[in-house]
């Protein structure tokens, strides 16, 4: 029996063609797929499979991910029968964790990604802002110095605790400038600025996250069939305060770093990624080189995956 921890990817991890050889090659896949696409009223085929420019506005990207990452994973259910499972995503990803770990179906979890990414993009409008990765540098000195620049009026915070090597932060587009004008007191080698339309994982989606919360207590919900590590704490989730922890999570860190340590001290070695694109399995690969990693994003990916298991 294996010890093994499920990733769901967040946004950013979007592609065209993301999910097409599941839905051209496995009828169930397909059947579902496009089930998810009538009950959104949406060209969930078009935005997915063909050249366009939705695929990355935060409305449409978000519950196309979750859809595919969610499709996929009902794909290596039957595998992973048997093994010990902890589930976490990465943002957005902790939704598919969530529907993973049958604490929502899919219908719910669709319809509560749907309304986070709409009231993500208004927020983005009210408080306009924009994110960045820091490479290299000391995350103490760059927690410093967003707090002085915060401190000094214009808002910038870590949002993203991704490597030792890769923090993110959000913030004003003037914090974000304060910031890249004085990098260098924080060791940190380069800044890049991320292709986003807000400043997510931040105080200034403190109203989103409360009109988030309000949604989720109206929202059904059940217990967990497996653990489910939250990225607001980096540890194993409180039923009673899941609410809180989903809709915090809009304003407050991405720990990714601290969730792959928390795992790693479970005694667990092997990651699955589940979803597009491989860039938390990449991000296992520095955190864990000893660690077994898997990336399950097309129909060829189940063999690998069924020879391992």
């Amino acid at each position: 029996m294996k010890k093994i921890a499920i990733l769901f990817p967040g946004q950013g991890s979007q592609f065209i063609g993301m999910g097409e050889q599941f839905y051209n090659e496995i009828s169930s896949f397909r059947v579902k797929f496009d089930k998810a696409a009538k009950d959104l009223s949406l060209e969930l085929d078009f935005i997915c499979f063909e050249p366009n420019e939705l695929i990355n506005e935060t409305k449409y990207a978000q519950v196309a991910i979750t859809t595919i990452s969610a499709l996929i994973y009902d794909q290596v259910y039957e595998m992973l029968k048997g093994n010990i499972l902890h589930f976490a995503g990465h943002s957005l990803g902790e939704f598919t964790a969530l529907y993973a770990a049958k604490v929502l179906d899919m219908e719910t979890m669709i319809e509560l990604v749907r309304y986070r990414s709409k009231i993500m993009a208004e927020q983005a409008l009210i408080t306009p802002g924009s994110m960045a990765a820091i490479l290299g540098g000391d995350a103490s000195k760059i927690e410093a110095l967003c707090q002085e620049i915060s401190d000094n009026g214009q808002e910038v915070q870590v949002s993203n605790y991704n490597l030792p090597s890769q923090t993110v932060i959000s913030g004003t587009y003037a914090g974000l400038e304060a910031f890249a004008n004085r990098l260098s007191e924080t060791g940190a080698k380069k800044m890049i600025y991320l292709k986003v339309s807000g400043a997510f994982h931040s105080k200034m989606m403190h109203e989103a996250a409360e009109k988030l919360l309000e949604r989720l207590h109206k929202t059904m919900k059940n217990t967990p069939e497996r653990p489910v590590i939250m990225n607001a704490t980096a540890k194993e989730m409180d039923f009673a305060l899941l609410d809180e922890l989903i809709s915090n999570q809009l304003m407050s860190p991405v720990r990714f770093q601290e969730t792959i340590e928390y795992l790693s001290n479970l005694g667990i070695d092997t990651f699955i990624e589940v979803g597009p694109g491989n860039v938390l399995s990449n991000m296992v690969r520095k955190l864990l080189p000893e660690a077994t990693v898997i990336s399950v994003n097309k129909p060829a990916d189940l063999k690998q995956l069924e020879a391992f298991l």
